[in-house]
């Protein structure tokens, strides 16, 4: 985003640019009365410097003049009937101002004598200056307010687009912490009655629970809205389901077949974590028996699929399954939109969750 003083200097390029690309015309078009007779190179030469030097005073006393008195803010007809007016007042006075110096140059440099004498008293006339000269000064400053304006406008699309983009990546970013928010305490909840469980059973394995817990937090802390690889998840799953184990035991039975390249591919922290634990506390830890629980990623040219299977149904009323997956597919949306999805499925006694997540690098989440 340009700031007050890259803008300034951008102006002045494009002011010097501009005259000089006015006077380079203004020239071209003046070598014609040359060829006629009726000028001098020199003359046309020190005249048009003469007039540039001018206008580029002028144009800069009118950007000024604009500034101060804020027309800028006011609408189109607003905005340009001031500058009209203004344009032509300059115009005016830049003719008055003018006509001693043509008179100079005129002594010192006198015009050609096959000029006409009815040209000569016409282009002295106060009437043909005020008109020809404040005309033509008019024109041209109306012209360079034109490109002014535009440009003016074009800088403030373009500041208020960047505006509401920093708005909304400001908004995800709260939107996705209030979700993280939420998240936090519904693992830590859990995790610390299992902790409570275990402390009168056995205070060595409660130790251990309390020092997997501690990289829970630490995991959920460490990484905020940033992409963690799928090895970091699997790390802090593994730290989960150490936790359940010691409260299920042997009701629970865990696979992992986990393919070597997806180790790197990428997605949101928390969100395996979270359909594992779905899986345990709604589909095994409510089976009597315990159950299987497989771990399966794959692949896939357009991202990264994740599947859990867990022995168990689907129970009817809640295929939402909490908070838990309610906020991860909240978080997907907002990070990629509809290309990335979670689905539940029931096949006989088991529950498939499937999570896909489109490819996107560690470098390109930080940008």
């Amino acid at each position: 985003m340009p700031n007050k003083f890259s803008l300034s200097v951008y102006y002045w390029k494009c002011q010097l640019v501009g005259i000089g690309i006015l006077w380079l015309l203004l020239f071209a078009a003046g070598t014609y009365s040359v060829d006629n007779g009726d000028e001098t190179m020199l003359r046309l030469f020190v005249k048009h410097t003469l007039f540039i030097i001018m206008f580029f005073l002028a144009s800069h006393l009118l950007r000024h003049w604009c500034k101060q008195q804020q027309w800028l803010d006011f609408n189109t007809k607003g905005f340009w009937l001031r500058a009209s007016a203004a344009s032509l007042l300059i115009g005016l006075s830049l003719t008055l101002f003018y006509w001693p110096f043509d008179l100079i140059i005129n002594f010192y440099l006198p015009p050609l004598e096959n000029r006409s004498q009815t040209y000569i008293n016409m282009e002295n006339s106060v009437s043909f200056r005020m008109i020809v000269g404040g005309m033509t000064y008019a024109v041209i400053l109306i012209v360079w307010m034109l490109i002014y304006w535009a440009v003016h406008i074009g800088y403030n699309n373009t500041q208020i687009k960047l505006t509401n983009q920093a708005l909304i990546i400001e908004q995800t970013n709260a939107e996705l912490s209030n979700l993280r928010d939420q998240l936090n305490p519904h693992f830590l909840f859990n995790s610390l009655n299992n902790i409570r469980a275990m402390i009168h059973l056995n205070s060595d394995k409660a130790s251990d629970m309390v020092s997997e817990l501690a990289e829970l937090l630490r995991y959920s802390l460490q990484h905020s809205t940033d992409l963690v690889s799928l090895e970091q998840e699997l790390n802090i799953v593994e730290c989960f389901l150490n936790l359940e184990k010691v409260r299920l035991a042997d009701k629970l039975t865990i696979e992992q077949n986990i393919s070597k390249d997806t180790l790197q591919c990428t997605l949101p922290p928390i969100i395996l974590q979270n359909m594992v634990e779905n899986a345990v506390k709604h589909g095994i830890s409510a089976r009597r028996a315990g159950g299987l629980l497989t771990i399966t990623s794959q692949y896939q040219p357009q991202g990264l699929l994740l599947t859990i299977t867990n022995d168990g149904n689907l129970q009817k009323g809640i295929s939402g399954l909490g908070v838990g997956l309610k906020n991860c597919r909240q978080r997907l949306n907002l990070l990629y939109s509809e290309q990335a999805y979670i689905t539940l499925e029931q096949q006989d006694e088991k529950v498939i969750t499937c999570v896909f997540v489109p490819h996107l690098t560690l470098k390109e989440s930080h940008e």
